[in-house]
């Protein structure tokens, strides 16, 4: 059940990243300062300021860092890994240690 949450955990992460990465549009509320201006019965010029609550759709731009983390966690096989020389000399340590266990048995 744990394992279950901890997956659900992980993967609304990846997706968060995954947007950060490619960037988003967001809806936000924003307040707006609105004046009418009006005339009395004397005929002076008066002014009534309200404060409105609006929704907007705004642009998030892709973050650079978010994107090449995104990479190096998701496509170490396309040459996103932080050193892919070390990564591939780990696999071939890896494999070389796998064979001589084998051999052994």
């Amino acid at each position: 059940m744990l394992d279950q949450a901890r997956k659900e955990c992980i993967n609304e992460v990846v997706s968060a990243l995954y947007e950060m990465a490619v960037g988003r549009f967001v809806e936000v509320e924003k307040a707006f300062k609105c004046k009418e201006v009006y005339y009395d019965a004397e005929n002076r010029r008066c002014e009534r300021e309200q404060v409105e609550l609006v929704t907007v759709k705004e642009y998030l731009p892709p973050q650079m860092a978010a994107a090449a983390f995104f990479l190096k966690n998701r496509d170490k096989e396309g040459g996103w890994a932080d050193n892919p020389d070390q990564l591939k000399l780990n696999r071939e340590k890896f494999q070389h240690k796998k064979a001589m266990d084998e051999e052994l048995v």
